[in-house]
C-alpha cells in the first residue's frame, strides 16, 4: 500500500494527525497540500507536512509511455511551443511545512509564503479519461480564487501545469484566459518548471509551488525554456497572459503579490493553489536587555556528520549577516539533539567561527547515552560572597533579574537597606552578617530559578550551612517569603552577637580533631566536616588559637578563616531560643525532592519535615557536608552544579567522591565574566545529554528564526550488483524460532540462510556463537565485550544493517527496531545464550549498552529452552511463561489500540427448541476441563506470564434478540465477534446466545492468545 510511505514517517516521528498517501496521478502533491490546508483550517492538525516524491526505479513505465508516444524524443519539455511533442519524465522530492499563520507568527517561524486559497475538482466525462476538460480547469481556478478572496486581476504569475503536449497546452491557456483576462492592464506571466527539470509526475505540483515561492523570495521570475515558436493553437493576442521567456523582475510592493499554481492529473483530478507574499512587519527594535555571549549547539548521529555540520556552519558564517543571537536560537531550538554533540559559547560570529574551525581541525565531541543526567544543586555557604557579584547576570538575564527583584521586594519590609544596594554598591555591607545571609539566599535562589528556567531541574539538593536554607526552599520545605524571613531573622540575631569568635580549617580527620578539642568543648566545637581530611573548628578566638598552636606542634596543618562570627559553635547558644520562637511562625513541609541534610549527613526521609527545632539545631550543630555528598553519590548523581557566586563546594565535593565521574559545574566565578562561566557549564551539561529548554533559555529576549545549513546526511549507496556467479548459500543447523517482520511474524524454519551479495557490507553474525555455560566461563571483562558484539551483530542482522552502523548508546527504536523485531532479538538471546531479556525493557526502545547490562544480570537465571513452554494443569493457581507465539500476541495487545482485537470467532444458527441450561452446563464443564480457558495474563518482574485460575465467570451470556431485525442481529454479531478481551481480568472466551422466537444464534469468540 502506498499509504505506508506516509504512515512510516508518522511512525518514525511519532506524528498523530492524518497520515495518508494521495494518488491523483500528476496532481497528487498539490492535492495533498490542499488536504493539509483543510486539516489545518478545521483544527484537525497544528502542523502539516505535505509534498510529493517521484522516483524512476524501473524502466517498464518509461518504455510504455515511450511506445504510447507520450514522451518527448529529444528529452526537452517544450511547453507552449509549436514543436511540443510530449513530456520528459523527471524525479525528485519536495515537502513543505504548513502552519496556521497565527501559530507561525506566535512561534517566530521563518515564513516563506502564504497559501491564500486552494481548490480541487474533477473533469468528469470529457473527450476521454485522460483528455483534459477546459471548463473543469476554469472552475477549479475560480474556486481557488474565491477561497482565497483574491480577484483575477490581482494575479501576477501563474505556474502552469504545462506538460508540453499539443492537446493539453492550448486547453490550459484558454482556461487561464477565460478566468484571468479582463480589462486590467497588468500582465500575468506564465511559465512551467517542467521546461527546467521535466515532469515530476506525482511531485509535479510541489515542484511548481516551490518554484513560485522562490520567485517571490528572489523577487524575479525565472525564464520559461525551450520556446521558439508559440503553438499556433494558442491565442495570446489582446490577452493579459504572457509567457516569460527571460528573467523578469518581480519586486515586492506595498500590496502583496499573488501567484497561482496549477496541477492536473491525467485521470481528471485538477488542483489550483493561490499563493502570496510572506507578511512583512516593521523591524522590531531589540529589547534593551541582551546577554553578551551566546551558546551555540550542534549535534549529529555520528562523529563524521558532526564535523560535516560544523564545516557547513563555518562556511555559512563567512557570508551570513544574521546576528549570533538568532543563529544560536535557531540552531538550539529548531533542531533535534542527537548523540554526538558540540557546544560553543561566543560573543561574536567571528569567535564562533574560530571555535568551529578549531573543532574541525581537532574534533573532541563526546557521545552521550542520550539519557538525562541526574543533577544535584549545591548551594554555597557564607564566605563566598563579594561585592558586585552577579551584576552582569542581573543586567542581562530576565529570569535572574525578575527573581532577584521579587526577593528585594519581600526583603524591603525586613532589612533596613535595599537588597540591590547590598549586592551592587561599593560599600562593604555584603560582608556584614545581617546582610550577607539574606543577600546570599536571594542571590542563590535567583540563580537556581535561572537554571530551572533552562530546563535543568535538580534530582537532589544540598546546601552548606546558610546554603541549606535555599536548598530547602527549592525543595519546597517553605515558601520564598518564609525562607527570606527565616534567614533574615537568623542573620539579625547572629549579627548582633559579639565579634569574639573565629573559625579555622584543619586538614585532618574529624575523629582525631574531636579528641583534641574535647577538653575545650564549652568554647570550641567542630563546625563542619568538609572532607576526609578537611575539618572546620569554631569557637572563642583565644581557645581556637591555642588548639591551632597545639596542632602545629603535632604537624597538623591548619588555616584561619576570615569570618565575622564563630558559626556552629557554643557562641551561638544565646540566640537559639529567640530563633526557634521566630521559626515557629513559619509553615514547614516535607521536601518534594531529595534534600541532603547538614544535620543528619544524609537524605531526609520523604515524610520528615524540617521544622523549627530542626533549624534551631542547624545553627549549632556540625555541618556534615562530607556525609551529605556521599549520600548524593549513592543516588547516582552525575552532574553537580554549584549554585553560588564562587565554586567553593565543588573542590570539596570532589575530595568527598574521589571515584566519581560526575561533571562538576560552577555557576559563577569571581573576576570572570558571568556568562562565560555559566554558559560553559550549561554547554558541558548539554554534551552529557541534558535536555535543555531552549525556548526558556531565550525567554525574555527578542529572537527570530533564520535559515541555517541543513543536516548533512551520511549518504550510502544501496544497489544490488548483478553477477553471473550464483549466490553462495551457507546453511547452519542452529534452530532459531523467531519472529520477524519479513515473514509477517511467523517463525523461521529450523535453519538460517545467509546469502553473500557482492559489493555489500554483509551484516555479520558472531562466529563464536556459544551456549550459556561457555559464556559464563568467559572472564567478566571479556563477557561484557562478547555480549556487546553479539547483541550488536544480532540487532544488525534483524535491522538489515551493518554492525558498524549501530552505536552502543543509540536507542534502538530510533534505528527502526519495531515490536516484532524486538521479539526476534529477545528470542535470539534466549535460544542461543539462555539469557532472558525482559519484554518491558524492550518496549522502551533501549540502547545496546542497556541490553548488555540487563543480560549480565540475567546470567544466573535458568537456561531457557527453544521448546514452546506448555501450561501444565496445576492444583492451585500458578504462573507460567508464555510461548513465543503468545509473547508476540501479548506484545501486540500492549502496542495496538484497544479497538483492535485478535479474536477467533464463529456463529451457528440453531433452529427449534434448545435446552439452554444444559448448554450453559456444557460450557462450564468445558472451561473447567481446559486450563487455557481459565487463564489470565499479567506482567511479573517485567515479564508477561499466564496465570491459570481455579475458576472464571462471565463467559456465557444470554441476549434477548426477539425484537431485532436481521440487520440489527448481524450488526450485533459483528460487534461482539470483534470486541477485545481483557487479558488481565478475563475471561478469554465468550459464548453469547442470542434468543429469538423459533431459533437461537450462538456466537463463540476466543482470544487468539489461548489458541
Amino acid at each position: 500500500a502506498h499509504s505506508i510511505a506516509a504512515n512510516r514517517l508518522s511512525y518514525v516521528f511519532d506524528l498523530r494527525g492524518p497520515s495518508m498517501a494521495v494518488d491523483t496521478a500528476c496532481s497528487s502533491s498539490l492535492v495533498s497540500i490542499h488536504l493539509a490546508v483543510q486539516s489545518l483550517r478545521n483544527g484537525e492538525s497544528d502542523v502539516a507536512l505535505a509534498g510529493g516524491v517521484n522516483l524512476i526505479l524501473t524502466p517498464e513505465l518509461t518504455i510504455t509511455f515511450s511506445q504510447a508516444r507520450m514522451l518527448s524524443p529529444d528529452g526537452h519539455c517544450k511547453t507552449f511551443d509549436a514543436s511540443a511533442d510530449g513530456y520528459v519524465r523527471g524525479e525528485g522530492c519536495g515537502v513543505i511545512v504548513l502552519k496556521r499563520l497565527s501559530d507561525a507568527l506566535r512561534d517566530g517561524d521563518n515564513i516563506l509564503a502564504l497559501i491564500r486559497g486552494s481548490a480541487v475538482n474533477q473533469d468528469g466525462r470529457s473527450n476521454g479519461l485522460t483528455a483534459p476538460n477546459g471548463f473543469a480547469q476554469q472552475d477549479v481556478i475560480r474556486y481557488a480564487l474565491a477561497d482565497a478572496g483574491v480577484a483575477p486581476q490581482q494575479i501576477g504569475y501563474v505556474e502552469a501545469h504545462g506538460t508540453g503536449t499539443p492537446l493539453g497546452d492550448p486547453i490550459e491557456i484558454n482556461s487561464l484566459r477565460a478566468v484571468l483576462d479582463n480589462e486590467s492592464k497588468g500582465k500575468v506571466l506564465i511559465g512551467s518548471v517542467k521546461t527546467n527539470i521535466g515532469h515530476l509526475e506525482s511531485a509535479a505540483g510541489i515542484a511548481g509551488l516551490i518554484k513560485s515561492v522562490l520567485a517571490m523570495q528572489n523577487e524575479s521570475i525565472p525564464p520559461h525554456l525551450h520556446l521558439k515558436e508559440v503553438n499556433p493553437y494558442l491565442s495570446l493576442e489582446d490577452s493579459r497572459l504572457e509567457i516569460g521567456t527571460y528573467l523578469r523582475p518581480w519586486k515586492r510592493r506595498d500590496q502583496p503579490r499573488f501567484a497561482g499554481v496549477s496541477s492536473f492529473g491525467f485521470g481528471g483530478t485538477n488542483a489550483h493553489i493561490i499563493l502570496s507574499d510572506a507578511p512583512q512587519f516593521p523591524s522590531e527594535a531589540r529589547v534593551e536587555i541582551e546577554r553578551p555571549r551566546h551558546l551555540f549547539t550542534v549535534s549529529a548521529k555520528t562523529e563524521n556528520t558532526l564535523q560535516d555540520l560544523a564545516q557547513l556552519t563555518s562556511n555559512y558564517l563567512n557570508e551570513s549577516k544574521q546576528s549570533l543571537a538568532d543563529i544560536s536560537y535557531t540552531a538550539n531550538s529548531t533542531h533535534s539533539h542527537f548523540e554526538h554533540r558540540l557546544a560553543i559559547h561566543a560573543a561574536t560570529n567571528e569567535e564562533l567561527k574560530t571555535q568551529l574551525d578549531a573543532f574541525i581541525s581537532s574534533p573532541t565531541s563526546i557521545p552521550t547515552n542520550l539519557s538525562k543526567p541526574k543533577v544535584a544543586f549545591l548551594f554555597t555557604g557564607q564566605g563566598s560572597q563579594y561585592s558586585d557579584m552577579g551584576r552582569t547576570l542581573y543586567e542581562t538575564q530576565p529570569v535572574f533579574r525578575n527573581t532577584l527583584d521579587q526577593c528585594a521586594e519581600i526583603l524591603d519590609a525586613i532589612l533596613d537597606r535595599p537588597l540591590l544596594d547590598v549586592l551592587f554598591s561599593a560599600t562593604n555591607d555584603i560582608h556584614q552578617t545581617q546582610y550577607t545571609q539574606p543577600a546570599l539566599f536571594a542571590f542563590e535562589y535567583a540563580l537556581a530559578q535561572t537554571w530551572r528556567s533552562w530546563g535543568i531541574e535538580p534530582h537532589a539538593v544540598l546546601g552548606h550551612s546558610v546554603g541549606e536554607y535555599v536548598a530547602a526552599c527549592i525543595a519546597g520545605v517553605f515558601s520564598l517569603e518564609d525562607g527570606l524571613s527565616l534567614i533574615a531573622q537568623r542573620a539579625r540575631l547572629m549579627g548582633a552577637l559579639p565579634h569574639n569568635g573565629t573559625m579555622a580549617a584543619v586538614f585532618a580527620d574529624a575523629s582525631r580533631i574531636a579528641q583534641i578539642i574535647q577538653p575545650h568543648q564549652n568554647k570550641v566545637s567542630i563546625a563542619a566536616t568538609n572532607g576526609p581530611e578537611n575539618t572546620v573548628i569554631s569557637g572563642e578566638k583565644s581557645t581556637v588559637q591555642t588548639i591551632l598552636d597545639e596542632l602545629t606542634k603535632m604537624g597538623v596543618p591548619s588555616k584561619p578563616l576570615t569570618v565575622s562570627h564563630a558559626f556552629h559553635s557554643p557562641l551561638m547558644d544565646s540566640i537559639l531560643n529567640d530563633f526557634e520562637t521566630a521559626a515557629r511562625q513559619m509553615t514547614f513541609h516535607s521536601p518534594r525532592i531529595s534534600l541532603s541534610s547538614n544535620l543528619l549527613g544524609g537524605i531526609l526521609e520523604p515524610d520528615s519535615i524540617p521544622d523549627a527545632p530542626y533549624w534551631r539545631n542547624h545553627i549549632r550543630a556540625e555541618v556534615k557536608f562530607a556525609e551529605g555528598m556521599e549520600a548524593l553519590g549513592k543516588l547516582g548523581i552525575n552532574a553537580f552544579i554549584e549554585i553560588g557566586p564562587s565554586p567553593v563546594l565543588l573542590g570539596m565535593g570532589k575530595h568527598c567522591l574521589p571515584d566519581s565521574t560526575a561533571a562538576w559545574l560552577p555557576s559563577l566565578r569571581q573576576k570572570q565574566n558571568d556568562w562565560q562561566t555559566i554558559l560553559d557549564s550549561l554547554g558541558k551539561l548539554y554534551i552529557r545529554g541534558a535536555d535543555i529548554d531552549w525556548k526558556g533559555f531565550d525567554e525574555g529576549y527578542t529572537r527570530h528564526k533564520v535559515s541555517l545549513p541543513n543536516y548533512p546526511f551520511n549518504r550510502q549507496r544501496y544497489w544490488i550488483e548483478t553477477s553471473d556467479k550464483k549466490p553462495a548459500v551457507t546453511k547452519t543447523d542452529t534452530p532459531a524460532p523467531t519472529l520477524t517482520p519479513r515473514s509477517n511474524g511467523k517463525s523461521h524454519s529450523q535453519h538460517e540462510e545467509k546469502i553473500e551479495r557482492s559489493n555489500h557490507e554483509q551484516p555479520q553474525t558472531a562466529t563464536n556463537i556459544t551456549d550459556r555455560s561457555t559464556l559464563v566461563a568467559i572472564p567478566p571483562t571479556g563477557r561484557q565485550k562478547f555480549l556487546e558484539d553479539f547483541i550488536q551483530n544480532q540487532t544488525a542482522r534483524i535491522l538489515g544493517m551493518a554492525p558498524s552502523q549501530l552505536s552502543l548508546n543509540q536507542p534502538l527504536d530510533t534505528m527502526g527496531l519495531d515490536s516484532l523485531m524486538a521479539m526476534e532479538l529477545k528470542n535470539s538471546m534466549e535460544s542461543k545464550l539462555g539469557i532472558n531479556l525482559s519484554v518491558s525493557s524492550l518496549l522502551q526502545g533501549p540502547a545496546i549498552s542497556k541490553l548488555v547490562a540487563e543480560a549480565l544480570e540475567y546470567l544466573d537465571a535458568p537456561v531457557t529452552s527453544n521448546e514452546i513452554q506448555l501450561v501444565i494443569s496445576p492444583d492451585t493457581p500458578s504462573e507460567n511463561p508464555l510461548s513465543y507465539g503468545q509473547q508476540a500476541l501479548w506484545f501486540l495487545h500492549q502496542l495496538l489500540p484497544e479497538e483492535i482485537s485478535f479474536n477467533v470467532s464463529g456463529a451457528v444458527r440453531i433452529l427449534g427448541d434448545l435446552d439452554v441450561p444444559a448448554l450453559e452446563r456444557a460450557f462450564k464443564q468445558l472451561v473447567n476441563r481446559h486450563e487455557l480457558l481459565r487463564s489470565t495474563f499479567h506482567v511479573v518482574n517485567g515479564e508477561p506470564v499466564q496465570r491459570v485460575n481455579e475458576a472464571t465467570s462471565g463467559f456465557f451470556i444470554i441476549e434477548d434478540a426477539s425484537r431485532w431485525k436481521e440487520e440489527e442481529l448481524r450488526e450485533n454479531l459483528a460487534i461482539n465477534a470483534h470486541r477485545p478481551f481483557d487479558l488481565e481480568n478475563g475471561p478469554v472466551m465468550r459464548a453469547i446466545l442470542f434468543q429469538k422466537k423459533m431459533e437461537h444464534i450462538l456466537l463463540l469468540s476466543v482470544d487468539h492468545i489461548v489458541t
